[in-house]
């Protein structure tokens, strides 16, 4: 269940935020001296005693004037700007009174109508590639799959659910799968008015099954008078038969995968294979072995040399198949990325992408990752705003909202997007350890400490807790601790991959330089692929004007504080 946030705290932490209460105190203090210091003078050469009522009365008339102008302004060294920073409350959770977007529709997971949950997975297939099928179609607004799953067996009324998600339209159905062949029910209905548009019940052989999606992707269009470029119906009309094997391993694949777990992922890379086995040249397997080690890459469970490669191999593959593959471009941009460094590259192959799939996250994350590492902020916070109104409920989407914040040094912001994220989904461990981090760096140990022990208490055999627990201690100054900490590390390490970027930052929180040095060394030769955010990452602020630094930065093409040093191309 989504949590609400109360509005109070979010306006207290608005307020703290835009320093209202800072220019009310100052302003305070200036008033009460400068009164002090007229009613000296006034008295002094006895003035007319109307100066200081006159006086006193300006003075209350602009504590609200001052109190309104530090909201919308902000005052630095620079002088006075307009502050046009983003809102930490920018919402990411579904609102009950939002208003639909023409143009906009959401697939409610489709019900598996086989005895037993077996073929769950099947219907959840259904779900995802009819979603897909949609998102290619770029007049439509399509809410993403990670959304959807979370209306699985939901008592909310339609009109609730078109409500929450902002969508003028909704799908839903059943899927009942035999040996060789589906039956699909599918229907059309207008969450306004709970009318049925469309609706219509399909059996078909189990190798037509991508070939039925599409006829309903291209039903669904013209019924809520989506526009279909030609390019767009082209690919609808060229659906390929699948054999029945690889569908089905294919759709395993994809459940296995959702779970972003490592067994999750071995799990995928198996049933992927299988499908592949079964049919070489199926191109959403491709993608789907692409995407397995390109996680296991950025997430630095698998050493980034054996994982990168092999993911722009299986990208590259697909791509030879189908150039306007928009899954497989974003994936060989992220290698790009990532692994290559090579940021020219890879932002054109994010947008050519997103132009081909304007309702996909993945592409839209990635091009925001990059606007960050080039210093570009406010567009990289355009970019994820964007994905999570595609996808209000994918806990990654709003993370992912607070690391831009946390990269931007706007730790309460970041801290209040995280807490959101919470209020999503309230087991979710790496939001923990990221408000663990981001309380560190505020100074609040006690609090820093508290969500260390929330996260270990709910996953106590995470490595990435560990990993957490060391930085805090850094950052707060417990060094000892951290020592230890590291040490236990350093014994893991021999058992099981652990990313030297984790000792780089820790080293560098406790200003070891040396040490730090060294084991940014082997991050930057290792490839590891959070290396891309050194110029931008607060862990790495201790020793970031130490002669040397800049020496690691221009190893990868990057500036600090984000921006590029040189325009380096390969082929993709």
């Amino acid at each position: 269940m989504t949590k609400k946030i109360n509005p109070l705290v979010s306006l207290f932490r608005e307020l703290k935020r835009r320093k209202v209460f800072e220019a009310g105190a100052f302003y305070a203090a200036g008033a009460w001296l400068l009164v002090e210091a007229v009613s000296v003078v006034v008295e002094t050469y006895k003035g007319p005693e109307w100066i200081m009522q006159v006086l006193v009365a300006l003075a209350f008339a602009g504590f609200p004037l001052a109190l309104i102008l530090s909201w919308f302004f902000k005052f630095g060294q620079r002088g006075i700007s307009r502050d046009e920073s983003e809102s930490p409350d920018y919402q990411n959770t579904v609102s009950a009174d939002a208003v639909a977007v023409p143009g906009s529709i959401a697939v409610l997971p489709f019900c598996n109508m086989g005895a037993g949950s077996d073929n769950d997975y099947f219907a959840d297939g259904l779900t995802e590639v009819l979603i897909a099928k949609l998102a290619g179609i770029q007049s439509l607004r399509v809410i993403s799959r990670t959304t959807i799953m979370r209306y699985r067996e939901t008592r909310k009324s339609l009109r609730q659910v078109g409500r929450e998600l902002q969508v003028a339209h909704i799908i839903e159905g059943s899927v009942l799968l035999s040996d060789q062949s589906v039956q699909v029910v599918v229907q059309l209905i207008d969450p306004l008015t709970d009318h049925h548009r469309w609706a219509e019940t399909y059996t078909r052989p189990v190798q037509d099954f991508i070939a039925l999606l599409n006829e309903i992707a291209c039903i669904v269009s013209v019924e809520i008078g989506a526009r279909i470029s030609t390019a767009e119906q082209e690919r609808l009309d060229s659906a390929t038969p699948i054999n029945s094997k690889a569908l089905r391993a294919y759709l395993k694949g994809r459940h296995f995968f959702s779970k972003r777990t490592q067994p999750g992922f071995q799990a995928a890379l198996q049933y992927f294979s299988d499908a592949i086995e079964q049919e070489a040249d199926h191109v959403p397997s491709l993608v789907g072995m692409g995407e397995v080690f390109l996680l296991q890459g950025i997430y630095g469970s698998s050493p980034a040399k054996e994982c990168f490669p092999q993911a722009k191999n299986y990208f590259a593959a697909a791509l030879r198949l189908d150039d306007k593959e928009y899954a497989a471009l974003s994936g060989m941009a992220a290698v790009k990325m990532f692994f290559e460094w090579d940021f020219v590259s890879a932002r054109s192959i994010f947008q050519a992408s997103i132009a081909q799939n304007p309702s996909q996250i993945i592409g839209r994350i990635g091009l925001g990752d990059l606007l960050v590492v080039v210093g570009e902020q406010k567009r990289a916070m355009e970019q994820i705003h964007t994905a999570l109104r595609l996808d209000p409920l994918d806990v990654g989407v709003a993370m992912n909202v607070g690391d831009f914040l946390f990269f931007g040094r706007m730790y309460e912001q970041a801290i209040g997007q995280w807490e959101k994220t919470l209020g999503i989904a309230e087991h979710f461990v790496p939001a923990y350890l990221r408000l663990a981090e981001a309380y560190a760096f505020m100074g609040e140990s006690l609090a820093a400490k508290k969500h260390i022990d929330r996260a270990m208490e709910l996953d106590s055999g995470n490595i990435q807790v560990l990993v957490s627990a060391v930085f805090v201690s850094a950052v707060t100054g417990d060094h000892d601790k951290a020592n230890a900490q590291l040490e236990k590390l350093h014994t893991l390490g021999a058992k099981r991959y652990v990313a030297p970027w984790v000792f780089a930052r820790a080293y560098a929180a406790m200003c070891d330089t040396e040490k730090a040095f060294e084991w940014l060394d082997r991050s930057i030769n290792d490839r590891h692929g959070a290396v891309i955010f050194l110029g931008v990452n607060p862990a790495f602020d201790n020793i970031r004007t130490q002669p040397g630094f800049t020496d690691f930065l221009d190893r990868i093409g990057i500036a600090d504080g984000g921006g590029l040093l040189a325009a380096k191309t390969t082929d993709l």
